[in-house]
């Protein structure tokens, strides 16, 4: 067979031993690969080691684009903290890849056949991956909101991502030699896959940009079966491809065509609704559906959020849109310009028109939806944007309004959740950065002196009091901060049934303007909560001191401090306690919010359910197959740490630079890029390290870390106010030293293992590295929720000092 003659089974096999030609004596396996290697064809040989990197940057940039579009179909299928749950689980697949080649390397097909193994899982990740989708979206049982069907849904994808992890831990283990090259491609290929993740989102979707990363695996297969000898194998593989090519670009055909094709039929526990309109992008799934009546369309955000779409008649718009409780603020005083924040559907555009506001500038960050009313739905809902005095803007709104300060007489944010989790995952959700006191002093201070600012929110008396308690808490922090003695007389809150508006004026409510609030809320049946008249105890107390002196037992449980841009976790209302009362099985009220008071503990479930696994995984293969392995404990703390030092600080530069970019769009594309890039770059640079450099390698790594996260806050505050190209180069400068520094830990700490003979236990260790990963993402998040961003950068510091550390200690060799 050609893989036996030319040595590649033997000779760079899976039983070979490698080590990188400066590192330590050559054994008698050695020997013989190298006589098998120097018998090959040359051009075989040079093209099977060139074919190497580009197979492992191809499957590796499938892996991460299944991530990030997994988690995409997920947020739109579930909600979006289970689909952080499931890909989580999901993703120790990579880790079980690792150990299946450390655990049952005897027992896979070929044994001896590196390139065999890499050909067969290539095609049959690919395969799996395509099937648990269709199975996936066309499953109703799948698709309701139970912790065993995130069970399900981990185990559909499981197989696929298992396949991928067999894949790169047979590249890197069995030619370590190479590693630095390698890792260095499995990196950029990661980070390359970010940004054509973005393009398959806006183009065609999850579902079709899982078929073609499908067919992207299955291109990898077939380009290493061209080394296999096997006929059955290379059939598979190329029919596979085939198969699978045809699925994407068939689909994508009917769907252009809008003919049935396969999409998300269910979601979120019922069947998906009948749409006019679906677009996709990497924030979000936006549907228009008819419920029935002419004048009116639905727009659905991931179902779980939606905002109706209007037909406009102008006649009809002084009847359906100058009352109600989003729009109090026109009865306080006088508006000549405002700012939507969120113009959704439009409904607060044509409140404003009907309330004869002069001029009125929407700001809406979601393109699709911004699409809906100035393209595909720009006749039926009256050409808003090209209204007299009406301006239309596509951007995030604290981006926008720092770069274009104005001098708005009132900004409306009127129930902005979407519930939608961005690719880049992680709680990121679109809408974090506007409830955060940094964000409201961006607003504050776009006001004219008479200004005001008017929030609408969820709320019920005694059943859903969280988010008004924060609003208010938010305002506290805000005009305290201002220097205001008196936040009382600045604060003005009514309710109805289920929604509650909060307006504050940069100025103080005159009485007269107290006087107008009161009988505009009275009129329409609205119970008032806050003025500076009269207060509800509760917001009395936050009011003037920030926090409930006296909580009840429910307000006990809730975190209602003011959230910062540090912690911009507004939804994610649970306190420490209550998450574990939560945990022991307490039911917490808060009303049609309780999914998301949820968010919380499936984060912490996430936590046990991964860390067990890993253990299980870490401990049972090396227990097992090979219990000295038990005994490189400095060796696995190594690649723990590195493992969760690049989670923590990956996913607090994730958090951070969405707030600085202004875009979740801006943050996946230019945060995970330009990490896993450099990283790339880093593991490249470390081809020339003997065994002795690693050390004072690492520690760089960790003064360079350290010295950023120093400097990044003063950095990223000055340039915050400039223009987008600006803020992405300060952010690609700022990052890559990042990404380059961290990038060399991983390929030191391979060679170390090879310079001391311990090759047998690199798929263990980096199973071991991938499994530090998955639990360091999830960790990563829950110390930004409940401690901030800045503190998860700061653990991974210490790991990678800690890693530094280790790498310092003199060797020593495992027998």
């Amino acid at each position: 067979m050609l893989w036996r003659d030319c040595g590649i089974g033997g000779g760079i096999g899976v039983r070979c031993i490698l080590r990188t030609p400066r590192q330590g004596a050559e054994t008698d396996v050695d020997r013989e690969g190298r006589r098998n290697l120097n018998a090959l064809n040359p051009t075989i040989r040079a093209q099977y080691k060139n074919m190497l990197p580009l197979g492992i940057a191809t499957v590796a940039g499938s892996t991460l684009m299944t991530q990030v579009l997994l988690t995409r179909l997920f947020s739109a299928t579930l909600y979006y903290h289970y689909a952080f749950a499931v890909i989580s689980l999901a993703m120790l697949g990579l880790t079980a890849g690792g150990m299946v080649v450390y655990a049952a390397v005897e027992r896979l097909p070929w044994r001896d056949a590196t390139v065999e193994n890499l050909s067969l899982f290539s095609s049959l990740g690919a395969l799996l991956l395509a099937t648990a989708v269709m199975i996936q979206v066309s499953c109703a049982a799948l698709s309701f909101i139970t912790p065993l069907n995130i069970i399900f849904n981990f185990l559909l994808f499981l197989p696929s991502l298992i396949c991928s992890g067999i894949v790169v831990t047979l590249i890197l283990t069995r030619h370590s030699q190479q590693v630095g090259r390698l890792y260095a491609w499995d990196l950029c290929g990661a980070g390359t896959a970010c940004v054509v993740s973005i393009f398959l989102l806006d183009w065609v979707g999850p579902i079709n940009g899982l078929f073609f990363n499908a067919s992207l695996s299955a291109l990898a297969g077939c380009a290493f079966a061209r080394y296999v000898t096997n006929r059955r194998l290379r059939n598979f593989a190329n029919r596979t491809l085939l198969a699978l090519s045809l699925l994407f670009f068939g689909n994508v055909s009917l769907s252009l065509l809008h003919q049935p094709h396969i999409t998300v039929q269910y979601a979120k526990g019922r069947i998906a609704q009948a749409f006019e309109y679906e677009a996709w992008n990497s924030y979000s799934r936006v549907t228009v559906s008819n419920g029935g009546n002419p004048a009116v369309r639905t727009i659905a955000i991931d179902l779980g959020a939606s905002t109706p779409l209007n037909r406009f008649d102008a006649a009809a718009l002084p009847y359906q849109f100058k009352e109600g409780l989003f729009n109090l603020a026109y009865h306080v005083r006088p508006i000549s310009s405002m700012a939507v924040v969120g113009v959704g559907g439009g409904r607060n555009i044509l409140s404003a028109i009907a309330n004869g506001v002069p001029q009125i500038v929407g700001i809406e960050l979601n393109r699709a939806i911004f699409n809906l009313l100035t393209r595909d739905y720009a006749d039926f809902s009256g050409r808003l944007g090209e209204r007299p005095g009406v301006r239309l803007i596509n951007a995030e709104a604290r981006s926008y309004l720092t770069q274009h300060p104005g001098q708005y007489d009132l900004i409306q944010i009127s129930m902005i959740d979407t519930w939608a989790a961005t690719a880049a995952g992680a709680f990121t959700l679109s809408e974090n950065t506007l409830y955060t006191r940094e964000g409201w002093e961006v607003f504050f201070h776009s006001l004219s002196p008479r200004g005001m600012v008017s929030f609408t929110r969820w709320y019920r008396p005694e059943t859903m009091v969280g988010e008004l308690y924060r609003l208010t808490s938010l305002a506290h922090a805000l005009l305290t901060a201002q220097n205001i003695s008196t936040p009382r007389r600045h604060l003005l809150a009514a309710y109805d049934r289920a929604h509650v508006t909060l307006i504050v004026s940069k100025s103080p409510l005159s009485a007269q303007e107290v006087t107008n609030f009161n009988q505009a809320a009275i009129k329409q049946h609205f119970t008032i909560v806050l003025s500076p008249a009269q207060a509800i105890p509760e917001l009395a107390e936050i009011v003037d001191t920030g926090k409930i002196l006296h909580p009840d037992a429910h307000a006990s449980l809730l975190d209602i401090s003011a959230p910062t841009d540090d912690r911009p976790f507004f939804f994610q209302l649970l306190s420490p306690m209550g998450a574990l009362k939560a945990l022991e099985g307490s039911e917490l009220q808060e009303g049609g919010q309780q999914f998301n008071l949820r968010s919380v503990t499936t984060l912490l479930a996430i936590l046990a359910s991964v860390t067990g696994l890993s253990a299980a995984l870490i401990i049972f293969p090396a227990y097992r197959y090979d219990r000295s392995a038990l005994k490189a404990g400095r060796e696995m703390l190594y690649f723990l740490s590195i493992g969760f030092g690049f989670m923590f600080i990956e996913i607090a530069q994730m958090q951070r630079m969405m707030i600085f970019l202004g875009h979740p769009t801006y943050a996946l594309a230019v945060v995970l890029s330009v990490l896993l890039v450099a990283s790339g770059v880093g593991s490249l640079s470390t081809r020339s390290l003997t065994a002795g450099q690693g050390a004072w390698r690492l520690w760089l790594v960790a003064g360079i870390v350290l010295a950023l996260g120093i400097v990044m806050p003063s950095l990223l505050a000055c340039f915050r106010g400039d223009a987008d190209w600006i803020r992405v180069i300060v952010a690609v400068f700022l990052l890559a030293p990042l990404g380059f520094g961290m990038g060399m830990a991983f390929p030191i700490g391979m060679q170390s293992l090879a310079a001391r003979g311990m090759d047998r236990l690199m798929p263990w260790l980096w199973g071991i590295n991938g499994a530090a990963s998955v639990v360091g993402s999830v960790m990563a998040v829950i110390v930004s929720i409940f401690v901030g961003i800045s503190a998860s950068y700061e653990v991974g510091i210490c790991c990678y000092a800690l890693a530094a550390a280790i790498r310092s200690l003199p060797a020593r060799r495992i027998v």
